[in-house]
């Protein structure tokens, strides 16, 4: 066989000699490089498949959040509608109730104008029938004073008080 790897130009010991360094070579590299090496990619493999499943927690929470962010929009549109709704109710309910009051009060004063001008339309009736009263006594009295005795004055004096007392009474009734 030495002579076939001479022949061919392979010298024996030389191919021994580069295959105990490659061995050599090959066990160093197993030791401190590979060994290394690989529990490196071991753990850039690991990081890399939790990033991918955070990748997919965060798209799903992700989705999550716009279909709950969807949700509370629409919920929020329902309450400002139902509020704009409600305002509206409450504007018109409060401007029937002004209009009422308003409607009341207007009535109550014309009410009280009404029994005003009615006290005041009885007062002046009172004083102008007492004011005709007076007048009518004093002429009754003066033409009498010169027609009748003094006993027939007193008399009629007496009845015309008496006439006068009814009248203040039954009137201011």
């Amino acid at each position: 066989m030495e002579e076939l790897f001479g022949n061919l130009g392979i010298d024996g010991k030389l191919l021994l000699a580069q295959a105990v360094n490659f061995l050599l070579l090959l066990f160093l590299l197993n030791q401190f490089v590979f060994k290394k090496l690989f529990v490196f990619l071991e753990k850039r493999r690991i990081e890399i498949e939790k990033g991918i499943s955070l990748k997919a927690k965060a798209e799903q929470e992700l989705d999550r959040v716009g279909v709950l962010e969807q949700q509370t929009l629409q919920q929020a549109r329902t309450k400002a509608e139902a509020i704009l709704s409600s305002a509206g109710l409450m504007a018109q309910d409060v401007e029937k109730e002004s209009f009422q009051k308003a409607k009341s009060q207007e009535e109550r004063i014309l009410k009280d104008a009404k029994k005003r001008a009615e006290r005041e339309t009885e007062e002046l009736m009172q004083s102008a029938q007492h004011s005709i009263s007076e007048i009518a006594f004093m002429a009754t009295e003066r033409v009498l004073a010169k027609a009748l005795t003094k006993k027939e004055k007193e008399k009629l004096q007496k009845e015309a008080f008496i006439q006068f007392g009814k009248e203040q009474r039954y009137g201011n009734a």
